[in-house]
This record gives structure tokens, C-alpha cells and sequence, in this order.
């Protein structure tokens, strides 16, 4: 439920709704200490300054695990876009080694795999560009399949059936660091939860004191707000501004089809 919420808002929404998630907390905070202060033995609330303090730090360090989950996952994918425009550059080239044309009909499908997955990241739908993939797998290995009809495989053939077999758990392990090693909903819903608490903490310490800076406060409240954005970024691999780099990806296409 968390999930498919945060999903389904805009970059930008996240980014709002939590700006105004802090400014609410915080103004709430801020009447609530105000009307306190009022009252008799406000000044045993002078407390909430230790606690409000105990807040911001729990907050840091929420924020500096999750963003550190989040860069983590960022690095694999990059790590395993590389991976895939390595083990494709090897079967292409094995390929080459088959006698006679017997590797154009795999170099052909290659290349448009090539191609294909230098696109994720754009504005074609993740699930549509698996399900492409995922029919060009089975494309290549019934070529592997009449390759191998009726005789033992030669050693080079047998290499080539080795990175085939990589390509298609490259592409196993690229779609579970793209659609499953996200942030858990449980970490989203304690970060708003404790952010929320720190936001009224400091409103209510500073209507205890009768007074506020709003410059600072606003500063505060806006970089944690655009932290939270920045996590939510990195975990969106195919839709949020930072994306994994596709360079290797998208050299490799324009090299095979020169090769062509």
C-alpha cells in the first residue's frame, strides 16, 4: 500500500507533500507551545529541547541509513548495466567465430537486445521492454537449439552457449536490482513518522519560547525535505531523474550496428 502510494505520485509531489507535511507539523507545534506556555508549569517544558534534539538526531540517522540503502542499489544497477554490455560484447564476438552464417541470425537478435536494453530508462514502459527481452532470449536460444541439433557442440559453440546463458541471468539479476531492491515501505513510514514528531518538536519549543526565527527553521525543514527527495529518486531506477548511466549500453549498440 506505502509502496504503490509513493510510486504513483510525481517526483515532484513527493517533494511538495513533504514540504508541506513539515510546515504543518511545525506550525502545529508551534500553536500547541504557544497556548502551552500559557498555562501553569510551562516552564517544566523547557524538556522538550533535550528531546527535540533526540528527534533531529534519530532523523539524521534514519536519513543517512536509507540514503546510503539507496545509493547502494543505485551502484549495483550501474554495476550490473556494465556487466550485461560486457557478457553481449563476448557473444557477439563468439559468434563470429561460428563456420560459414551460422552466428548472423544470433548476431542479428543480439543486436536488437542490444539496442532494446540501452532504452530502459526512457519513456517506454519497464515491463514492456522485459517482455521484449524476455521473447529475444527465447528467440536466440532456438537458434542455439538448431545449432546444436543432432551433434555434440564444438568448443567455440559451447562458449557461446555459456554467455548466452549469462546474457539471460544478467537479465534476471537487472530486473530484481530494478523492480525488487527497493526501500521496504516499513523505513518510508518511520522516516515521515519520526520527521513529522521532529517538526512538531520544534514548533512546540519555539511557542514555549514565545518566539521563532522562521529563517532557519524554513532552512532546516526544507533539507530534510530534500533529502527525502533525493532518496525517492534513487529508488525510482526507471522513472526518477537519477538514473543508472547507459553510456556502455548505448556505445555498444552504435558499435554493433556499424559492425553490421
Amino acid at each position: 500500500m506505502v509502496r504503490v502510494f509513493i510510486d504513483s505520485m510525481p517526483l515532484w509531489g513527493v517533494l511538495v507533500t513533504t514540504i508541506i507535511i513539515v510546515w504543518v507539523a511545525n506550525e502545529v507545534g508551534f500553536r500547541v507551545g504557544v497556548s502551552r506556555s500559557r498555562g501553569p508549569g510551562s516552564h517544566n517544558e523547557t524538556q522538550i529541547t533535550s528531546m527535540t534534539g533526540a528527534n533531529l538526531g534519530l532523523l539524521a540517522f534514519l536519513l543517512a541509513f536509507t540514503f546510503s540503502m539507496a545509493a547502494n542499489h543505485y551502484d549495483n544497477r550501474k554495476n550490473i548495466i556494465l556487466g550485461e554490455t560486457k557478457v553481449i560484447s563476448t557473444s557477439y564476438l563468439r559468434t563470429r567465430l561460428l563456420p560459414g552464417d551460422q552466428g548472423e541470425d544470433i548476431r542479428a537478435l543480439l543486436l536488437q537486445y542490444t539496442v532494446l536494453r540501452a532504452g530502459v530508462g526512457d519513456e517506454t514502459s519497464a515491463m514492456m521492454i522485459i517482455k521484449q527481452s524476455e521473447i529475444l532470449q527465447e528467440q536466440m536460444w532456438q537458434e542455439i537449439e538448431a545449432l546444436t541439433a543432432g551433434e555434440k557442440p564444438t568448443v567455440t559453440l559451447s562458449l557461446l552457449i555459456q554467455s548466452i546463458n549469462k546474457i539471460f541471468e544478467i537479465h534476471e539479476d537487472r530486473v530484481t536490482a530494478g523492480l525488487h531492491n527497493r526501500i521496504p515501505p516499513s523505513i518510508w513510514v518511520a522516516l515521515y513518522v519520526v520527521l513529522l514528531l521532529s517538526m512538531v518538536g520544534m514548533g512546540f519549543h519555539s511557542g514555549i519560547k514565545g518566539s521563532r526565527s522562521p529563517v532557519p527553521s524554513a532552512t532546516l525543514a526544507l533539507s530534510f525535505s530534500m533529502v527525502l527527495f533525493l532518496i525517492a529518486d534513487l529508488d525510482r531506477p526507471s522513472s526518477g531523474l537519477v538514473k543508472p548511466d547507459q553510456t556502455s549500453m548505448i556505445a555498444l549498440g552504435e558499435r554493433l550496428q556499424q559492425q553490421e
